[in-house]
C-alpha cells in the first residue's frame, strides 16, 4: 500500500484566482479510508504509451511536492517488492546450474548423431527432388 508522507488537510480549488470574486470549492476527497490516495494509481507506469509529462500534468490538483513524495515512495514500494521477489526465488536460481551439471555431455553426445541425420536427409531431399 502506498501512503503519502504529507497529508493535505486543506485543499481548495480557485475557479478564478485572477478574478476579485474567486469561487472557491470544499476539499476533494483525496484519500479512502484507508488513508491511500485516491488520485494516484501506477497502472499508467506499465503503459507502452506512458508519458511522463502528460502524467504530471494531469496531476495539477496535487501539489508537485506531494505528488514528488507520492512517487519516490512508489518507487520504494516497487524496490521493495523487486528485491523480495528476487529473494523468494533466489534458491531456486541458485540451485539451476548444478541441475544443469551433465547437459553439456548430453548435447555433445547428441550433436554428432543430429548432424549426421541433417547429412542424410539432405541427401535424401536432394535425390527426390533430382528425379
Amino acid at each position: 500500500m502506498y501512503t503519502l508522507v504529507t497529508p493535505l488537510q486543506d485543499l481548495w480549488v480557485s475557479m478564478d484566482s485572477s478574478a476579485n470574486n474567486t469561487t472557491m470549492l470544499p476539499q476533494l476527497e483525496l484519500w479512502d479510508s484507508s488513508g491511500a490516495p485516491t488520485w494516484f494509481s501506477p497502472r499508467p507506469f506499465s503503459e507502452d504509451t506512458f508519458d511522463a509529462e502528460a502524467y504530471v500534468s494531469s496531476m495539477k490538483f496535487v501539489p508537485l511536492d506531494l505528488l514528488k513524495k507520492q512517487l519516490e515512495n512508489y518507487l520504494k514500494d516497487t524496490r521493495q517488492r523487486l528485491s523480495e521477489a528476487i529473494y523468494e526465488d533466489y534458491g531456486e536460481c541458485a540451485k539451476l546450474p548444478g541441475a544443469l551439471k551433465g547437459v553439456d555431455g548430453y548435447l555433445a553426445r547428441t550433436s554428432g548423431p543430429l548432424k549426421d541425420l541433417r547429412v542424410r536427409t539432405a541427401k535424401c531431399h536432394s535425390y527426390a527432388f533430382a528425379s
